[in-house]
């Protein structure tokens, strides 16, 4: 599995010089549940600083990101794309209708094949399918929490000029029993 992983990830630097790489940006707004125990300040103590609770159930948080990409068409119908991207580090945890310490999304990285159909219209619909890892940090946890899984989604491109795209996104990046991680971006390409 790390063999495939890195020879797609390789694949976008291997083929630079050739036609139809592209390359863009993405800016995300992501759903996520973390399942892991962490700490956070009791609302219910007046104290100064308040005393911490340690909250086990699964918790829900928002993130919103930034990704580039870069890719390979290796045939009208089937391309490989290898993503980057960072979070931000002000997504509140709701405990109990109330705002809390943040969950920092700190960077994700992925590499995917991306089945395609181009169509006469300049819209190219899309799934993929392919592996992200994901660095997260959880308030008041002595390490950073990293976990790699497979990922998912169908999208559409619509190709503006003959070099320049934008498109619409929805994946899950992550699924495991300690973390869920959804998104749903827009984007823009340029293919040379």
């Amino acid at each position: 599995m790390k063999k495939v992983l890195a020879a797609l990830a390789l694949l976008p630097c291997l083929t630079v010089a050739a036609d139809n790489f592209y390359f863009g940006l993405r800016g995300h707004v992501h759903e996520g549940e973390f399942a892991e125990p962490y700490l956070v300040d009791d609302p219910e103590d007046t104290n100064n600083p308040p005393k911490k609770i340690v909250v086990t159930e699964p918790h829900s948080v928002d993130f919103q990101s930034f990704s580039v990409f870069g890719g390979f068409e290796l045939t009208d119908f089937l391309a490989a794309e290898f993503r980057a991207g960072v979070g931000d580090d002000d997504t509140y945890i709701d405990v109990e209708s109330k705002k809390s310490e943040a969950i920092e999304l700190n960077y994700y990285i992925g590499a995917y094949l991306k089945p395609q159909v181009k169509m006469d219209n300049g819209f190219t619909p899309y799934v993929m399918f392919g592996v992200t890892r994901v660095q997260y940090d959880i308030p008041n946890e002595p390490s950073l929490d990293n976990e790699t899984g497979l990922s998912y989604g169908v999208g559409i491109s619509y190709s503006i000029t003959e070099n320049i795209a934008i498109g619409l996104e929805f994946m899950s990046m992550l699924e495991r029993d300690e973390a869920e991680l959804n998104s749903t971006s827009i984007g823009l390409s340029y293919t040379f």
